[in-house]
């Protein structure tokens, strides 16, 4: 049987910082993604982990490190030459365009394939993995639900037949019927073959969708582990999960029964 550690390195992250000025957002972060693998970055507010992913996809200019797709490395790259290489990224709180219909935000992730007869194609894709979106394809952006917008997000990501896709933060201020929504596309996406690399801060949801977790701390990896063995670790379940660290039974108990919605 084929596990993912024998199939190829889909990104490379080697040392990767990130600065603002005088403030360092990452700190020297490596990581490997192989193909069709999950990998989860999860850690509080403030961790690191959108600047992370900013980094990689060229949004802002690492202060050092290296990132490599499919071993070629793309460090330097605008993000519309990332994009076009197969490296997308789902921003943290959708940016749509809010005024436009459903259908041209799809369009426009599109942009980048080049050639017109596989746009027809990738709609019907998005499409039959969000049906809702279909039903609405004329409806303003701006009027959907959050959990639409956010579908929406993911499928304008998938419009550019991308080899890895980023997610920043899907369950952000969804619903939990919302999020189980999500998570059942991604897991589509999973089962499809995509490469996915999630930051999510509820950790919970992270550990459901993930072969591996990455935590992040203060902009630096603080533990790399296995998505199920989060919840044995004391100081992460506190830091992370929330609630007194001399509860941990009871609250290793909620925390199954919450992944459980997820299984």
């Amino acid at each position: 049987m084929t596990t993912a550690a024998d199939r190829p390195v889909a990104l490379k992250v080697e040392d990767l910082s990130v600065a603002y000025g005088a403030v360092r957002a990452v700190r020297g972060v490596s990581l490997e993604l192989r193909q069709a693998e999950c990998l989860g970055v999860v850690g509080a507010n403030g961790a690191g982990k959108t600047s992370l992913l900013a980094g990689i996809c060229g949004l802002v200019r690492p202060a050092g490190g290296r990132v490599s797709l499919d071993n070629v490395a793309i460090g330097g790259l605008k993000v519309e030459e990332t994009v076009r290489r197969g490296l997308v990224l789902v921003p943290e709180r959708r940016q749509l365009f809010a005024s436009m219909s459903v259908r041209d935000n799809l369009l426009l992730g599109s942009y980048v394939l080049g050639r017109e007869r596989k746009v027809p194609e990738q709609l019907e894709r998005v499409e039959e993995l969000f049906p809702t979106l279909a039903q609405r394809r004329e409806q303003r952006a701006g009027t959907l639900s959050g959990g639409e917008q956010q579908m929406l997000a993911i499928a304008r990501g998938l419009m550019s037949s991308p080899r890895v896709l980023m997610v920043d933060e899907p369950s952000l201020g969804l619903a939990p019927v919302v999020v189980d929504a999500v998570v059942d596309a991604l897991r589509e996406l999973r089962r499809q073959g995509m490469t996915l690399l999630i930051v999510e801060q509820n950790v919970r949801l992270a550990m459901a969708l993930a072969d591996r977790l990455l935590v992040m701390e203060q902009g630096a990896v603080v533990r790399q582990t296995g998505a199920d063995a989060v919840v044995d670790e004391e100081a992460l379940v506190a830091a992370y999960l929330g609630g007194p660290t001399d509860r941990k039974a009871d609250r290793q108990a909620g925390d199954q029964e919450e992944v459980s919605r997820f299984v």
